[in-house]
């Protein structure tokens, strides 16, 4: 059949093709068609080569179509997309089968008689070229569907294949003669058997057109009769080879439908537990919802639809408990000596104490720097100089120092025939080497602070510059390099530079500390404690917590002291959950031993004096006149029966083997001012064993070059 009389009846069938059949009640609405098919192929095989790669043939050309069979089936999906368009969606497997065949003479062709003696000779010959194909592929086929009757629908789209099979057997057969053979005496020769085409092209399309007629088998299911045409746009090979189909098959087209709304049952329902609990602190029993939540459960009964909602309610009876306390509380004292007592007695008794500290008249600079804010000094304003006590600074050597210059302005302006030499002095190193005006700076800024804070009289004030002091610190090591970055102090009278002396009674107390050690039980549970300790009204101590069990440290001479000899009361007080409150106390008794009393019941008491008031030059043992004058002074504080401490000290530069000895001569040279029994004298060189202040500071450093002296004098009556 010629390819242009297949077109033909083509074009007629999809024309005047008409089918009757039952039309379909209305139904629920379909969302989609999902089903399969099955068909039958007439394979149409469209050719004109003359070469195959990889086949050896002599026919001149191929230009006869040849023709075949094959099936194809699948899967399809159908989808309505616009009005009565639907789209159509098919994915399968085809066979494109088919044979071809040629005749061609064959000219002066070396032959053989099929009779002996099997003479050979050229002759003129018909030979049949015969190549049978076997194509297999996998295809996807979109179609727009419409039908144009009521049970008749014409449809256009794309065939995609992908041919996984592409092979053919091929061969060359003698027709005529009919009394001879090839020489090798068959009749057939060029043979080949399941060749695969080597040049396939695997990717093959085609327009598809077709009619279809849906036949209601079922409530919405339609057995489809089909008819299609595969036309083709792509090659089998390289080579002018395509294959169109005729395709007559069957669809089945099951209806997925939109669910049938079905009639709703509601029901509730009501499940209620109910727990009972003990419960501390209340008087009436109490019933309350706990928790409620709410479950949907849906079933199907019969034709109806059930939805079931089940509340869930939990309630909380509480019915009254009565609670319990147990408290346990312990007091001990414990002394200096590491002894313990239990609820002991506790004496304070009162010691008065008198210390000297002396003035470090120095002010050490920031390197290569004149600003004395830069310094430790503690500088205040104009306003506040007014209000500066010299007695109201606290009891630390390093603190006093950052007053030096107040205390200097204060006693300058209580003695107003005194004068005051301010020398600066430089490292006399790198930048400061020989640098006489920086000195001269430092030396002015300390002038300008008594001027301008201290209102002192410029004409009192002397300035004078030079480069390492007078006795200078180590040039060599980093701290005296820093030491003699500083301004030096000096005056014609020498209460200006004097040390300062401060007094005041000191307590102590036997037991020094009370260690309280408490617990509480509580069936309620604890809320909160309360812990006093008091003195008739006034509250001595006091804390509070939640803990069940812990201690508390009463340092007894730490603000406020008991000042009466009342007894003290230790209280612990504890609340629990449900309001319940108990209370434990103890008493501890108090003797008080103030001064006034020891002396008035004629007992012993001692006053304690303590000076550190020789500052000694770097690696220096000599004492100065001014510091002579001040040993005369402590001489006269001491009496026969006065216990004196003589202690020495250096700073960290140097050493320790040294620093002791150095100690040893200054306090060597101490003791030859002093006149105490050698039975009462105690002298202890530290050397720098012992650093008694921050080294890491000049004036640190410049404070531990010294001796202190403690006397401890007994008093009575």
């Amino acid at each position: 059949m010629k390819f242009r009389n297949i077109h033909l009846l083509i074009l007629t069938m999809l024309l005047t093709g008409s089918l009757y059949a039952q039309k379909d009640v209305k139904e629920q609405e379909i969302l989609f068609y999902l089903g399969g098919y099955g068909s039958f192929n007439h394979n149409i095989h469209i050719v004109d080569f003359d070469y195959l790669e990889g086949v050896t043939t002599c026919c001149p050309r191929f230009n006869e179509n040849g023709s075949g069979s094959g099936i194809a089936i699948g899967g399809l999906f159908d989808i309505p997309i616009w009005q009565k368009f639907s789209l159509e969606l098919r994915f399968g497997m085809a066979t494109l089968d088919g044979n071809l065949e040629m005749e061609s003479s064959i000219g002066n062709t070396l032959l053989q008689d099929v009779d002996p003696p099997y003479i050979r000779e050229e002759q003129d010959a018909i030979a049949k070229y015969i190549i049978e194909s076997k194509l297999n592929a996998f295809t996807l086929e979109p179609t727009i569907n419409y039908p144009v009757w009521d049970y008749i629908t014409v449809l256009a789209g794309l065939r995609f294949a992908y041919l996984f099979t592409a092979n053919i057997d091929h061969r060359e057969e003698l027709v005529s003669p009919d009394n001879v053979t090839f020489i090798d005496g068959t009749l057939t020769r060029n043979e080949l058997d399941g060749f695969e085409l080597i040049d396939k092209q695997a990717f093959q399309m085609h327009l598809i057109f077709g009619v279809e007629v849906p036949l209601p088998i079922a409530k919405q299911t339609y057995l489809v009769p089909e008819f299609r045409y595969h036309y083709p746009l792509t090659n089998i090979t390289d080579a002018d080879w395509k294959v169109s189909t005729l395709q007559m098959g069957l669809a089945l087209k099951l209806p997925i439908r939109e669910p049938k709304a079905r009639e709703l049952i509601e029901e509730e329902f009501y499940e209620r537990d109910t727990t009972v609990i003990a419960k501390f602190g209340i008087q009436e029993p109490q019933i309350k919802l706990i928790s409620e939540r709410e479950e949907l459960v849906k079933g199907r009964q019969g034709k109806f639809d059930v939805e079931r909602t089940i509340y869930y309610e939990s309630y909380e009876m509480i019915v009254p408990k009565e609670s319990k306390i147990n408290l346990n509380m312990t007091a001990k004292g414990y002394s200096t000596d590491g002894s313990v007592q239990e609820n002991p007695a506790i004496i304070i008794e009162e010691f008065e104490t008198e210390e000297g500290f002396p003035l470090l008249p120095h002010v050490y600079f920031a390197r290569n720097n004149a600003d004395l804010k830069s310094t430790d000094m503690n500088l205040i304003q104009p306003d506040d100089a007014t209000g500066f006590e010299e007695n109201k600074l606290p009891w630390k050597t390093l603190e006093l120092y950052r007053d030096m210059l107040n205390i200097v302005g204060k006693r300058m302006t209580e003695n107003k025939n005194a004068r005051l030499t301010i020398t600066g002095c430089n490292n006399n190193q790198d930048a400061e080497a020989g640098n006489t005006t920086l000195s001269k700076s430092r030396a002015e800024a300390v002038k300008d602070y008594f001027t301008n804070t201290w209102n002192i009289d410029p004409a009192r004030l002397s300035v004078k510059q030079r480069n390492l002091p007078r006795n200078p610190g180590k040039t060599s090591i980093e701290d005296g390099t820093i030491e003699n970055q500083r301004a030096e102090l000096s005056s014609n009278d020498p209460a200006i530079l004097a040390p300062v002396n401060l007094k005041e009674i000191q307590r102590v107390s036997n037991p020094p500390v009370i260690k309280v050690d408490y617990g509480i039980e509580s069936d309620a549970g604890l809320k909160n404690f309360n812990f006093e300790i008091l003195q008739g009204d006034e509250e001595l101590r006091h804390t509070s917590g939640t803990e069940n069990s812990g201690e508390y440290n009463w340092e007894i001479t730490e603000e406020p002291v008991p000042m009466l000899e009342e007894p003290v009361k230790i209280s612990l007080t504890a609340i629990d959950n449900a309001g319940k409150v108990e209370n434990l106390s103890k008493e501890l008794s108090i003797k008080q031993l103030t001064i006034r009393k020891k002396r008035y019941e004629l007992k012993d008491d001692k006053r304690i004096e303590k000076f550190s008031l020789i500052l000694f030059d770097y690696d220096k043992a000599e004492i100065t006149n001014a510091q002579a004058d001040i040993l005369k002074d402590i001489d006269s504080r001491i009496m026969p029966d006065s216990k004196v401490t003589i202690s020495g000290y250096a700073d960290r530069t140097g050493e320790p083997d040294y620093n002791r000895d150095l100690a040893r001569r200054r306090i060597d040279e101490v003791r030859k001012s002093l006149d105490v029994k050698d039975e009462n004298l105690t002298l202890l060189p530290h050397g720098s064993d012992i650093l008694i202040y921050d080294n890491d500071k000049p004036q640190g450093r410049g404070y531990s070059r010294t001796v202190q002296i403690i006397i401890e004098t007994p008093v009575k009556e």
